[in-house]
């Protein structure tokens, strides 16, 4: 690869393209040359590489400014133009049009600034990595009986699944049939 192709109003072009939200594809097909290429003199034409990197930070800048936004809730000050159809006569409304907060928008920013809070799915491990992984099933048992006795749930734990006629198995849940709230535990 080679410098051959590039002119310096190449980086300008980027430049105003990254800030538009252009993907590397449409910024190699605009210049009329391959994503190799692209990312080539992205390395080694600084000019280049520099304008590039300025424009989508301002464009993630912006998206990032808007998404937070959204999230909090906004509010821009409006015209209405109302005529009186008899008159003719026109009168100019000033006004405060406020969008509420987006709970999407929290979750999202939420979820992407504070995965450590804000996520799906939590892990809890119980013991040492592999302390359970080669335990028998009736051992299994008896470890998650000794938990819940520990825990004041000694009668849930003894629980067994039973199955049904068409080989469906049925999992009793007497929490929720004592009102959802096991024994010592306080409601949330």
């Amino acid at each position: 690869m080679n410098h051959n192709k590039y002119k310096p109003e190449f980086a300008n072009i980027a430049y105003e393209m990254c800030l538009l939200g252009a993907t590397t594809e449409q910024l190699a097909r605009a210049l009329g040359i391959c994503e190799r290429t692209f990312h080539y003199w992205l390395q080694e034409i600084p000019e280049f590489g520099g304008q590039v990197r300025a424009g989508r930070e301002i464009a993630d800048r912006k998206v990032a400014m808007s998404l937070y936004q959204k999230a909090i809730g906004w509010s821009h000050k409006q015209e209405k133009v109302f005529c009186d159809p008899r008159s003719g006569s026109r009168q100019i409304v000033e006004y405060t049009e406020r969008f509420p907060p987006d709970n999407t928008a929290m979750i999202f920013w939420l979820k992407n600034r504070r995965p450590d809070l804000w996520h799906d799915v939590r892990q809890h491990e119980v013991g040492k990595p592999g302390d359970f992984a080669n335990l028998s099933d009736a051992e299994l048992r008896a470890k998650a009986a000794a938990l819940a006795a520990d825990l004041g749930l000694g009668e849930y734990a003894t629980k067994q699944p039973t199955t049904q006629g068409n080989g469906t198995v049925k999992v009793r849940n007497p929490i929720a049939q004592k009102g959802g709230v096991a024994p010592g535990v306080a409601p949330i």
